[in-house]
C-alpha cells in the first residue's frame, strides 16, 4: 500500500570523474576522443524511506539524451560517430547507442548503472572520384581557360534535341483555324 519511485539521475561528471575510469575508458575508445563523462544511476524509493542506488536490473533500461551542443559536429567535410562507453565493476566496455543527427539524440540501452563516456569519432567525407575522361580528372585542366577562344574540349556536351518546333507548331496551329473556318463556312451555305 506505499508508493514506490523508480527514476533515473544523469550527471555530467565530466570535471570530477576518476582518473581511474578515464583510464579504463582511454583502453577501449582507440582513436575516438572523450567528449564527456556521466553518472548515470538508477534510483528507488519506497513510502517515506530514503532513495537507494539500483546497481543492476533484470532487464535494460533505455536512456536517451541530448548531445550538448558544443559537442555537435557542424563542419560538413567531417562525418562524426558518436559511442557509449560503460565503465562499471572495474571494465570498461562499448555498447551499442544510435544517433539521430536531426534531433542530436543519442540512445542507448543497458541493465547497469555507473559511469559512462560518450565518445566521438570524426573522419573526412570522402567525395567521389572524378569520372574518367573528363576534365575533372585532372586539376588545371581547360576548364580554367581564359583566353576568349572556343574550342571543342570548352563546350558542354550538347545532350538534347535541339529542333526548332515553333514554326511546325504555328503552321500546325494556322492549318487547323483555316479548318475549322471552312467547316463553319461550308455550314453557313447549306
Amino acid at each position: 500500500g506505499v508508493d514506490i519511485d523508480i527514476y533515473l539521475v544523469v550527471e555530467d561528471i565530466t570535471a570530477v570523474v576518476p582518473e581511474a575510469d578515464k583510464a579504463l575508458v582511454e583502453a577501449v575508445i582507440g582513436e575516438a576522443q572523450v567528449g564527456m563523462y556521466l553518472d548515470v544511476t538508477l534510483m528507488k524509493q519506497i513510502g517515506a524511506t530514503a532513495p537507494e542506488e539500483v546497481e543492476n536490473t533484470s532487464g535494460t533500461v533505455t536512456i536517451t539524451f541530448k548531445v550538448p551542443e558544443n559537442l555537435r559536429n557542424t563542419d560538413p567535410t567531417i562525418d562524426r560517430t558518436y559511442q557509449i562507453v560503460r565503465v562499471h565493476d572495474g571494465e570498461a566496455q562499448i555498447i551499442g547507442s544510435s544517433y539521430n543527427e536531426s534531433t542530436g539524440i543519442i540512445t542507448f540501452s543497458t541493465d547497469r548503472f555507473s559511469t559512462y563516456a560518450l565518445v566521438y569519432t570524426d573522419k573526412a567525407v570522402e567525395t567521389p572520384d572524378p569520372q574518367p575522361g573528363t576534365d575533372e580528372e585532372t586539376p588545371g585542366g581547360d576548364q580554367n581557360r581564359d583566353d576568349g577562344k572556343d574550342t571543342d574540349k570548352d563546350k558542354a556536351p550538347q545532350t538534347g534535341d535541339n529542333t526548332n518546333i515553333v514554326g511546325p507548331v504555328v503552321g500546325v496551329v494556322i492549318a487547323l483555324l483555316l479548318a475549322a473556318a471552312i467547316v463553319i463556312i461550308r455550314k453557313k451555305r447549306k
